[in-house]
């Protein structure tokens, strides 16, 4: 049994950015995986009888101007609804999609975007408060050990203003001198889930979002 996925994320570093990707429909190369691709991968496979090895991901389809939707374009019915459901007779759609997208201080964007999708097949939303890396500094023993240099433990890492967990992590990767990318994928291994989960609530609903998906 495998289970293929599609991620659809509002930043870039969240699934890796590359000049040339796959077409859509077509999996994922290991090594064209970002952050998300290896959270989603652990989620699904944690305590289940679904080895890592079996969660594959497959590019998602692009907005109408064949581009890989980012930023805004995750926050508009229209682009949500054709990413999820526009694909063609001929392609094997995913089994499962995921959406993840910043809250960015503002409340709502999870209702809206389970309201646009759940006619559309099995879909998991994440909406980080206030973005993706608060879930990324949540475990101090993981940054620490993916940057290979002391990280000071984040206090409350939703109680960030939008973009300072951002900044956190990238001015700690700029002090520790590593590609940001292999920090960023270290990181998503290494995390305690059940820590980031009772440190972020955001974190522990997509948790729960994304194994009811597959119960």
């Amino acid at each position: 049994m495998s289970v293929r996925v599609a991620i659809h994320a509002e930043g870039s570093r969240e699934t890796a950015t590359f000049a040339v990707r796959p077409a859509p429909g077509s999996e994922v190369p290991t090594g064209m995986e970002g952050p998300a691709h290896v959270l989603v991968r652990r989620i699904l496979s944690e305590d289940s009888k679904l080895p890592p090895e079996a969660v594959r991901f497959v590019e998602p389809l692009r907005t109408g101007t064949g581009l890989v939707a980012r930023g805004s374009q995750l926050r508009h019915r229209q682009i949500v609804r054709q990413l999820l459901a526009g694909w063609a007779p001929d392609q094997k759609k995913p089994d499962l999609f995921v959406i993840l997208v910043d809250a960015d201080g503002e409340a709502g964007r999870e209702k809206s975007l389970q309201e646009w999708t759940s006619d559309l097949g099995a879909c998991a939303i994440g909406v980080a408060v206030q973005e993706f890396e608060a879930w990324l500094v949540s475990d101090q023993a993981a940054v620490q050990r993916s940057l290979g240099a002391e990280f000071a433990a984040a206090p409350d890492p939703e109680g960030m203003r939008p973009r300072e967990a951002k900044r956190l992590l990238d001015d700690a990767i700029t002090r520790s001198g590593k590609p940001a990318s292999q920090v960023r994928m270290a990181l998503a291994g290494l995390l305690s889930l059940a820590l980031v989960a009772k440190r972020c609530r955001a974190f522990k609903a997509f948790f729960e979002n994304l194994r009811a998906t597959r119960a």
